[in-house]
């Protein structure tokens, strides 16, 4: 434990503690700690402070008579609105105005991000100032992305996942709404898929899949949405579009599925059929418009051969689709939804 210059004999105003029982109990924590005085300048910096210092290369100085806010600047590089949140806290319990301050915030350091969650706490009685730990939260920041991935994203595709997109795309129409955009839904599902994982295997399937989602993703603007809803079924919305637009895009999106893949040698072409409702011509909410692309999908299905599917080309043979029923006028109509 390195101390400054500060009057801390007796940090809770009673008898005067004997400073090297003080010190081994402080050192003696897990977490990093640092005293502040009444400017927020670091008087007392704990061994675990000092050792995280080392261990991040910084230097092994334990920052006495430093500001504690200008040693997070220039050694951990926070700045931004980070350090204005930084600056707005501590000087609340410094003042008296806060009863207790928490933070986490990135700390950037030989090129590498951890992050630190940090408490603030005014001296309990006599002279103003603060007591500062902070605990590293890499690992919990890390755990918690991790889950929130396996969560949100397809674990095969990497694309949102049926239930990411759910609450995305509900989300996206509310704010069509506000707004009175027109945003479109495109119900994209590949033209019997089956005969690929049964000629070749699951691995090579999968691959195709993966290949197909990196095509939609690249097509697909920063502001929208695509994912794959489940199978060989994937959608995108797109928000605030035109009619013009729409058309563009989803041309786009035939012209990349339409192209070649190499998978482990094999030269496969994939197709699909789209279906497209629009908000709010076609439906007011989410589950509107599903049902909507998804009649409209099983319509342009029915285009080639009647009511067979689109082929796959697979090394350059034609391999046709299963027969499926038509969908049926009644099918067709847009469901009544409570949601409305």
């Amino acid at each position: 434990m390195t101390t400054g210059p500060a009057p801390y004999g007796s940090l809770g105003g009673g008898p005067t503690i004997d400073t090297s029982y003080f010190t081994d109990i402080l050192n003696g924590l897990a977490q990093q700690l640092v005293i502040l005085d009444g400017t927020g300048t670091i008087v007392m910096a704990n061994s675990a402070w000092q050792h995280f210092r080392r261990e991040h290369r910084l230097p092994s100085d334990p920052c006495i008579g430093r500001a504690y806010v200008d040693v997070c600047r220039d050694d951990h590089k926070v700045s931004g609105d980070a350090l204005d949140r930084m600056q707005r806290g501590l000087r609340g319990v410094l003042a008296g105005n806060l009863s207790h301050f928490r933070f986490e915030y990135p700390h950037k350091v030989a090129g590498r991000t951890r992050w630190l969650s940090m408490t603030t706490t005014p001296l309990p009685n006599g002279p103003r100032g603060a007591i500062v730990t902070q605990f590293d939260i890499t690992r919990q920041r890390q755990t918690e992305s991790e889950l929130f991935d396996l969560a949100n994203h397809d674990p095969l595709t990497g694309l949102t996942n049926r239930r990411a997109f759910v609450l995305e795309a509900t989300q996206m129409l509310a704010l069509a709404a506000r707004h009175e955009w027109r945003s479109v839904l495109v119900f994209l599902d590949l033209d019997d898929f089956k005969p690929i994982n049964d000629e070749f295997g699951h691995d090579v399937g999968d691959s195709v899949l993966r290949r197909v989602a990196t095509r939609l993703k690249n097509e697909t603007r920063s502001s929208d949405v695509v994912a794959r809803f489940g199978g060989d079924e994937f959608m995108m919305l797109l928000n605030d579009v035109s009619v013009d637009e729409t058309q563009h895009l989803v041309e786009r999106y035939r012209s990349a599925l339409s192209q070649p893949l190499d998978v482990e040698g094999r030269s496969i072409t994939p197709r699909g059929s789209f279906g497209i409702a629009s908000y709010p011509d076609d439906g007011k909410n989410l589950e509107a418009l599903l049902a909507r692309a998804d009649s409209a999908m099983y319509r342009e299905k029915a285009k080639d051969g009647g009511r067979h599917v689109r082929s796959v080309t697979i090394n350059g043979v034609v391999v046709h689709g299963r027969p499926r029923p038509a969908a049926r006028d009644d099918q067709e109509a847009e469901p009544t939804s409570s949601g409305n």
